[in-house]
């Protein structure tokens, strides 16, 4: 008897490791991982069609290779000026951080600040579960969402595969007036 209650006890030791290692999984390869191969470059683009403002591709290096959209963003704020990118948000427990403004222009009903990836497709999710791979593009665009809440992109900033070099094309749409 008194040896099962030791294998139970040396075995739920063992599953708390384990549960306690994957929770921790992002931590630990932040911590080991630095200099250029851990790093990634992210590219966000800002779209504000009532203002006549874009600022597309703005390119944010040494974004941390398991950092968020969140996370780029930041580095973002630091890399520019404030009139380039700056943001604003408000937080909540259970969905993350809640873009509030971009570049001084805050979301008000009906307007709000939607992004979409660079296909023009929202987001499923927020900016502190989507994680951007080297060279993503994500593009903010403040919208009216009364008819649809940010269904789709179709505005100045697009980008494409470039097949040859595996990066990212830029292309501005002409502004058809």
């Amino acid at each position: 008897m008194k040896s099962n209650y030791c294998i139970f006890c040396i075995l739920l030791i063992c599953l708390l490791g384990i549960v306690n290692a994957t929770d921790d999984f992002h931590q630990f390869n932040r911590r080991r991982c630095c200099g250029p191969s851990c790093t990634k470059n992210v590219y966000l683009s800002v779209v504000i069609p009532d203002r006549n403002r874009t600022e597309c591709g703005l390119r944010v290096e040494d974004v941390p290779l398991y950092g968020t959209l969140y996370e780029a963003m930041l580095f973002a704020e630091q890399q520019y000026p404030p009139s380039k990118f700056s943001f604003t948000t408000s937080f909540n427990e259970k969905y993350g951080h809640f873009i509030e403004s971009i570049v001084g222009v805050r979301g008000a009903n009906p307007f709000f600040w939607c992004v979409f990836d660079r296909r023009g497709v929202p987001l499923p999710v927020g900016v502190d579960f989507t994680y951007p791979y080297n060279h993503e593009a994500y593009i903010w665009s403040y919208q009216n969402t009364t008819d649809t809440h940010c269904a789709s992109y179709s505005g100045p900033c697009t980008w494409s595969d470039d097949d040859e070099k595996s990066t990212l094309k830029l292309t501005l749409k002409d502004n058809e007036e």
